[in-house]
């Protein structure tokens, strides 16, 4: 009997408990992926200081089995590292920074809409390729959606 939707949160939940991540229910969403369950979950800081991050994993309709491949994003690491570049002006920098809050904001939707994340690829690709973490946090989510 297949693992139902309501089962692949209990272990998402129970999964980012064990990997010493903290994500409230509302933050964490599962929608069918190529090969099961496709989990995306927003961490939430217990303590002030902890980051916010970004996990995606699947988990196997059949067995429960929670996959290997996990990408997580600090969004505040990423947010830093921009502020710590030299080599951009201030709108710039903005610019950039909203970019980062709408991936942020995207992945949290259901459905992902598919055309919406690749021009958000297309864009940080062509204007901020050294963000590479939120490249392949596009990537990976774009590779596990039907």
């Amino acid at each position: 009997m297949p693992i139902t939707q309501e089962q692949a949160l209990e272990l998402a939940d129970k999964y980012l408990l064990y990997s010493e991540k903290i994500a409230l229910r509302d933050n964490i969403s599962v929608s069918r992926g190529a090969r099961g369950w496709r989990i995306v979950a927003k961490t939430t800081p217990v303590i002030l200081g902890m980051p916010t991050e970004i996990t995606t994993f699947p988990i196997d309709m059949e067995t429960g089995e929670v996959g290997v491949s996990l990408t997580t994003v600090s969004i505040p690491d990423v947010l830093k590292e921009i502020d710590e570049r030299k080599d951009l002006d201030e709108p710039k920098k903005e610019q950039i920074k909203e970019k980062v809050k709408e991936v942020d904001e995207e992945v949290e939707k259901e459905p992902l809409d598919r055309n919406k994340m690749n021009d958000l690829k297309k864009w940080f690709e062509n204007n901020a390729p050294y963000l590479k973490s939120i490249i392949d946090l596009i990537t990976e989510i774009l590779k596990k959606l039907p």
